[in-house]
């Protein structure tokens, strides 16, 4: 016997079902499945014919005769029932009198499902239940819920009552009468996630009638708890900044930087002088000499060649402008913060100021550095692998022009695209509030 539904709204339209029937088969004419509870997944066979409606399966059966349209309910055995409703008792099962199939959950029928985060946090969830009365008058209506899972616990308002025992009891429920709950569910923080997505909530209830008859029923809610949570690896960048430091006579400051950018090439930038020891001449004399046929193209010494980076950036009104002066070194600072907390910090480019300017209009002022470092060129040549490349555009000459995401590069570097080689002759950094990234063209 079901002696009650329940619904999610006071004007009793959003009816709360457990069960929703599965079918490939054509739907019994002018029959509804609405709801089930306690049913298989499979192997369920209904039937509607004449003035009579039956279900059965490998686990029972029950039939139920119909007089008029409307809800009529299959009691198959206790906590076990099919809702159906009739919708044309004169064409019932006129074109099609039977369908097979299962009875599947209904999923967040009452509550949402429970997310990772939640489940790692704790939450607490209230949902109001109506409870209506659809069969005879009810001496005493005992209402409990269980949970499937540890790690939940529910409270009918405000009360733990999750057995027919600690029940919360209705006395003298009219028949077509409606009763309000406040449900809770409470998830605790650090609960075990589920093997499988899908887990549920019983909500159950007891009917005692003034016959001496008892009806007894568990409905179930299903909803989902996450089953993992996607971590992030520990040393993953979290968040990337850069920082400009410039030496000045007194100390080391700061500046606010808006954006920089650094270009690094080398260059030849003269030969190295031989060294002769001739006989019979001052010495300073013969390195006259030599200098002089250099200077005319007839001897060459060692090439020398450079790597050079020019270092142009820009950063808002600077207060300590006073302290700043040409040949000064500056340096730009790469500090990462890890997800896992740990924070480093890496030099990516230095250079000594070869240029100061301020620009200034009504709205706003800003102070522009430039700066030059002259290293040695690398010695050895380095394969580098390519990080995610945004872009790559080929010139007629046969070069290539690559845009990336910032990466340990340098020139005379050899990277591979497309299964092609390249050289670096250039490598650009350029950084702003919004970007970063970097540029190479390759020959």
């Amino acid at each position: 016997m079901s002696a009650v539904a329940f619904y999610r709204d006071q004007e009793l339209a959003e009816r709360i079902y457990s069960q929703i029937f599965l079918s490939a088969d054509p739907k019994v004419t002018s029959l509804e499945v609405i709801d089930g509870v306690g049913l298989p997944s499979a192997g369920v066979t209904i039937d509607g014919t004449g003035d009579t409606v039956s279900i059965s399966f490998s686990g029972g059966s029950a039939s139920t005769q119909v007089t008029a349209d409307g809800e009529y309910v299959l009691d198959v055995s206790p906590g076990v029932f099919c809702v159906v409703k009739v919708t044309d008792y004169a064409n019932l099962g006129a074109t099609s009198s039977q369908m097979t199939g299962g009875f599947g959950s209904v999923k967040n029928a009452l509550f949402s499902d429970i997310t990772a985060q939640e489940a790692t946090d704790g939450d607490v969830e209230t949902k109001s239940l109506y409870v209506k009365n659809i069969g005879d008058a009810i001496n005493e209506f005992r209402l409990y819920l269980t949970p499937s899972n540890s790690g939940e616990s529910y409270r009918i308002d405000g009360a733990a009552h999750n057995s027919v025992e600690s029940a919360k009891v209705v006395t003298n429920f009219a028949a077509g009468e409606v009763r309000s709950f406040s449900i809770n569910r409470i998830v605790d923080s650090n609960k075990a996630l589920t093997a499988t997505s899908l887990t549920s909530a019983e909500i159950c209830y007891e009917a005692h009638y003034a016959s001496a008859a008892v009806a007894s029923s568990k409905q179930t809610f299903s909803f989902s708890v996450e089953s993992r949570i996607y971590e992030i690896d520990p040393g993953f960048e979290k968040r990337v900044t850069y920082h400009c430091v410039i030496t000045t006579e007194v100390s080391d400051i700061e500046i606010p930087l808006q954006s920089f950018s650094s270009r690094s090439r080398v260059d030849l930038v003269g030969y190295e002088v031989p060294s002769f020891f001739v006989f019979g001449k001052d010495a300073s004399a013969r390195a006259e000499e030599i200098q002089s046929d250099i200077d005319s193209g007839r001897i060459k010494g060692a090439p020398i060649y450079k790597q050079i980076t020019n270092l142009s950036l820009q950063s808002p009104a600077f207060h300590q402008l006073s302290k700043l002066a040409e040949d000064q070194l500056v340096r730009i600072y790469r500090r990462v913060l890890l997800f896992s907390g740990a924070t480093n910090e890496t030099e990516i480019c230095r250079g000594l100021i070869s240029q100061i300017q301020i620009n200034e209009n009504p709205s706003s002022s800003s102070l522009q550095i430039a700066a030059v470092e002259e290293i040695d060129a690398p010695e050895t040549q380095r394969n580098s692998k390519l990080p995610a490349v945004i872009s790559a555009s080929g010139t007629l000459g046969g070069g290539l022009t690559i845009r990336m995401m910032p990466h340990d590069m340098r020139p005379t570097d050899r990277v591979y695209y497309r299964a092609t080689s390249y050289e670096v002759e250039q490598v650009a950094l350029i950084v702003n509030e919004s970007s970063s990234s970097m540029e190479l063209r390759c020959g």
